[in-house]
């Protein structure tokens, strides 16, 4: 939550929260790392959880100094995050996203990322029309891609 006792679904979730869900959802691993970004500083809540995510090579920063951890996380990011996280490799067609007619506002850098996450149901259109893949992500949103996730890795495990 936000506070004891508060969700706050429609508020968007930013980067350092997304590093401490991966950190946690890993059993809060020990890191000997320390965030090397000029913008997390060691005090913060967030710090090993950043460097912990950037160590493992699943988030890096939006520049070589810089993580932006209370920038907005967008759609298309979180897809990138998830697919990096699930060690996927295999290439899915780009019709996966042409269902929806705001598909080519995925940038190049995320779209294999979002076609996969869009093949296995883990990420759905807003609407039947629009994926909104730059929009940013609500907490509540995020809660429905993670159990998503979390059932996907389960019948992955069972297979």
């Amino acid at each position: 939550g936000t506070a004891p006792g508060i969700f706050g679904p429609e508020e968007t979730v930013d980067r350092s929260t997304l590093a401490v869900i991966f950190w946690r959802m890993a059993g809060e691993p020990s890191t000997e790392a320390e965030a090397a970004f000029q913008d997390v500083s060691q005090e913060k809540w967030y710090a090993q959880a950043v460097a912990w995510a950037a160590e493992q090579g699943i988030m890096t920063g939006r520049s070589a100094d810089d993580f932006a951890p209370e920038a907005a996380l967008s759609r298309q990011e979180l897809a990138v995050l998830l697919y990096r996280v699930s060690g996927e490799g295999s290439r899915i067609a780009d019709e996966m996203l042409q269902q929806y007619s705001d598909s080519e506002q995925t940038a190049p850098w995320a779209r294999e990322a979002m076609n996969w996450a869009v093949a296995n149901a883990l990420l759905v259109g807003r609407s039947p029309e629009y994926l909104e893949p730059q929009e940013s992500l609500t907490r509540a949103e995020l809660a429905v891609v993670l159990m998503r996730y979390g059932e996907w890795t389960d019948d992955i495990a069972a297979k």
